[in-house]
């Protein structure tokens, strides 16, 4: 999907489906594994399945329904006292968040995130963070989630070690941040306007 036309882009590596119609039966089969789960009351199956379809939506470019989801499923982690599904909510969240174009709470988020200590989970809020920073024009914080990233998906031998590289790869190429900051471009401006 092109994201020049959203108002909150442009993304660094931005993750989707190629196939839409795949993604839309996930979406519709995970909302039936939530409903299923809330019908017998079992509220971990709620949890972990409103995680999934958050993450889902979110790839689905659905971010606010997302995040709303998010949101539930986070109060709901941490009145069960699951911090992996937690991590997982919170990560989940402050991605939508990124896609809305509120990266400052996304960063906050992520920073939450890590302090639920999920080993599990750690490589891949490492990599959504870069990809946040990266965003916000900040390249050397990028570099040292990516990097982080990277070592972690290494060592266990993860496939998606190879996407943390490519992300390495992809922010050193870059000559200027993806989405500047309004702060850099005001200093950019009067600085422009002082030179004689």
């Amino acid at each position: 999907m092109d994201d020049s036309e959203n108002p909150h882009g442009p993304f660094f590596q931005r993750f989707g489906w190629d196939d839409t119609a795949a993604l839309a039966r996930e979406i519709e089969s995970v909302s039936a594994d939530l409903a299923r789960a809330r019908k017998d009351d079992d509220e971990p199956g709620q949890l972990a399945a409103a995680n999934t379809l958050g993450n889902l939506l979110t790839t689905a470019r659905q971010e606010k329904a997302a995040a709303d989801l998010e949101e539930w499923a986070l109060a709901l982690a941490r009145r069960l006292g699951d911090k992996h599904e937690e991590a997982a909510a919170l990560m989940n969240l402050a991605t939508a968040r990124q896609y809305l174009g509120q990266r400052d709470d996304a960063q906050t988020l992520f920073d939450e995130a890590l302090d639920c200590g999920d080993p599990v989970l750690e490589s891949a809020i490492q990599h959504h963070r870069g990809r946040c920073y990266a965003e916000q024009g900040r390249k050397d914080e990028a570099r040292l989630c990516f990097q982080r990233a990277l070592y972690l998906r290494t060592q266990a031998g993860e496939p998606r070690a190879a996407k943390s590289q490519a992300a390495l790869d992809a922010l050193d190429a870059m000559s200027e941040p993806v989405a500047m900051p309004v702060t850099n471009i005001r200093d950019r401006l009067t600085r422009t306007s002082e030179t004689p």
